[in-house]
């Protein structure tokens, strides 16, 4: 079993009221590409946040996720951490962030005196439609991908997001199917909406060279210029909150 990396500067700096441990969750890959990257973004967010968030992974090759923010936070908690504060790298609202995260902080917070607060979805963000928004390129005809669920209404906000922009959604495994569009048509850009490298994009690519379509496809989010700004951009709006809570009284001890 793969063990999960605890990065050393967990911390906000010395200045803020309330010491505070950063977690980002994915949702982790049996392919090791997506933890490497995970890191790496961890790594690179440092000097734009002051501070290294700590990572950890829903599935995949790792310990239960309430046992890693068990670990992160008693390790932080020597630190001086007095909360912990989880962020989901989830592009969607779904069973993931609203049942089994729920369920795993409830059952790390058994076992931590630190307090464990689950923060809304990366996908909820405005940070996410900025970056799509950077995007947008008017006369190119743009698709925009997603893996696609077996619940309608996961689908139906994809496509919502899509249209937000003027682009039609299509799915890997959810109809409109990619390999379908594919067949009739091709874009002039096909925006994946995936984190990372894996397994999923591997097969996009895959059905994007089989029809003759490689050049549309663009990277994954991960790969894009502005995603470390986006992702910065949405840890710091948090952050300016907290900051602003500074002056008043806190149930937390100083």
């Amino acid at each position: 079993m793969t063990q999960f990396t605890v990065l050393p500067s967990l911390l906000n700096d010395e200045t803020s009221a309330r010491f505070m441990l950063r977690v980002l969750v994915a949702h982790g890959s049996r392919d090791p590409r997506s933890a490497i990257a995970l890191q790496q973004l961890a790594t690179d967010l440092t000097p734009l946040l002051g501070t290294t968030p700590a990572i950890a992974f829903l599935e995949g090759p790792h310990p239960p996720l309430a046992d890693q923010i068990v670990q992160l936070a008693q390790q932080a908690k020597t630190q001086g951490a007095i909360t912990v504060r989880v962020y989901p790298l989830f592009l969607l609202a779904g069973t993931h962030t609203t049942e089994d995260l729920p369920a795993a902080i409830a059952t790390a917070q058994t076992q931590i005196p630190l307090p464990v607060e689950l923060q809304p979805a990366w996908g909820e963000s405005d940070s996410l439609r900025s970056l799509l928004r950077s995007q947008v390129t008017p006369a190119t005809e743009t698709w925009l991908l997603a893996h696609g669920s077996r619940r309608p209404e996961a689908n139906q906000q994809i496509e919502q997001l899509a249209a937000e922009f003027g682009w039609p959604a299509v799915f890997c495994r959810a109809e409109p199917l990619l390999n379908d569009r594919l067949a009739r048509t091709q874009p002039q850009r096909l925006l994946p909406l995936l984190l990372f490298p894996g397994p999923i994009y591997d097969s996009v690519q895959a059905l994007c060279e089989a029809a003759d379509a490689s050049a549309c496809l663009a990277p994954p989010l991960s790969q894009w210029p502005r995603f470390l700004e986006a992702i910065a951009q949405w840890l710091q709006f948090d952050l300016a909150i907290s900051d602003n809570r500074a002056s008043t009284p806190s149930r937390f001890p100083q």
